[in-house]
């Protein structure tokens, strides 16, 4: 083993922004951490900030499957025990990608420590494989604005990645959670032509405004008619959110992932913004979290070593 202690982190991601769904992902400057330690005899898992689900269970918990999985795959016989201290600011169920940050500490740590040194893209495919799409994974191990597509046998997940202008980002969550599960059994099993072909046409146009800091674009490139329709019917007031962000000058908006969180971006100051997306949901009754972000080009790294060898 090469490292015995350190620290990996991961970005918050968004996904879809959009017509790109299953395919679309940024990085946002918002990190979970895991701290990882392999000098103990049983397997320990704790955290603080957001609460999710412990488990010491490598079927249960994304860090240890995603390790486990990694070293598997490529000869290494996985430690019996280790110690995980999570550190979740990254709020679980909220469609920010944190089971995304989850797989990509666990892939990344497995990476360095047991010296299987991977290009951090080859990461992506394994990860797809245990998320079920390429969104929000590739852009968590690769950072910045990321298109992923499941290849067909022996191909792998294709990933090509986009530098970003410093767009700033609104993101409103209600105080629900929506399960991805969930989401995804509220869309339809087939779609129009109609509908495939409004999305296939703006997805040019989406890579060119975000890629571009077309604020003029970006409102026409952020359209959708297969997923938003359907998730925006799970989340309070969803509609009357986006509008008011379009209203108070958001120059595209969108249902981040599988929901609930709603995202709006701008080349300007996005304060206007966000205020007016919170009081719109203060009109529904539902409390909400309320975060201003940017987009990354860091991705799921090694970030502090205790010990090393």
């Amino acid at each position: 083993m090469d490292r015995r202690a350190f620290t990996v982190r991961a970005p918050a991601t968004t996904a879809n922004l959009g017509p790109g769904f299953d395919a679309f992902g940024l990085a946002l400057d918002l990190w979970n951490e895991v701290e990882f330690s392999f000098d103990v005899s049983e397997t320990i898992v704790t955290q603080e900030g957001y609460a999710v689900p412990l488990s010491a269970s490598p079927e249960e918990n994304l860090v240890l499957k995603s390790f486990r999985l990694l070293c598997e795959e490529n000869g290494k016989t996985a430690p019996s025990a280790v110690r995980l201290h999570l550190r979740n600011r990254i709020p679980p169920a909220s469609g920010l990608g944190s089971s995304a940050a989850a797989i990509a500490c666990g892939l990344v740590a497995a990476n360095e420590a047991m010296g299987i040194h991977l290009p951090q893209p080859e990461l992506v495919d394994p990860g797809t494989r245990l998320e079920g799409h390429p969104d929000n994974i590739a852009a968590a191990l690769i950072g910045g604005l990321t298109v992923g597509a499941v290849g067909g046998e022996g191909e792998g997940t294709l990933i090509v990645s986009y530098p970003i202008e410093n767009w700033k980002i609104a993101i409103l969550k209600p105080k629900m959670t929506i399960l991805t599960e969930d989401a995804r059994n509220a869309l339809p099993k087939r779609v129009e032509l109609a509908d495939a072909v409004f999305n296939l046409q703006r997805i040019p146009f989406l890579l060119s405004a975000l890629c571009g800091g077309d604020e003029t674009t970006l409102e026409f490139a952020m359209r959708d008619r297969l997923h938003q329709p359907y998730r925006l019917a799970l989340i309070p007031g969803g509609r009357e959110i986006l509008a008011a962000a379009k209203k108070a000058g958001a120059a595209g908006c969108a249902v981040s992932g599988a929901g609930p969180s709603l995202i709006a971006f701008s080349m300007q100051p996005i304060e206007p913004v966000l205020e007016a997306m919170a009081e719109a949901c203060t009109k529904t009754g539902t409390e909400a979290e309320t975060f201003i972000l940017s987009p990354t080009a860091k991705s799921a790294a090694i970030v502090a070593d205790k010990e090393t060898k």
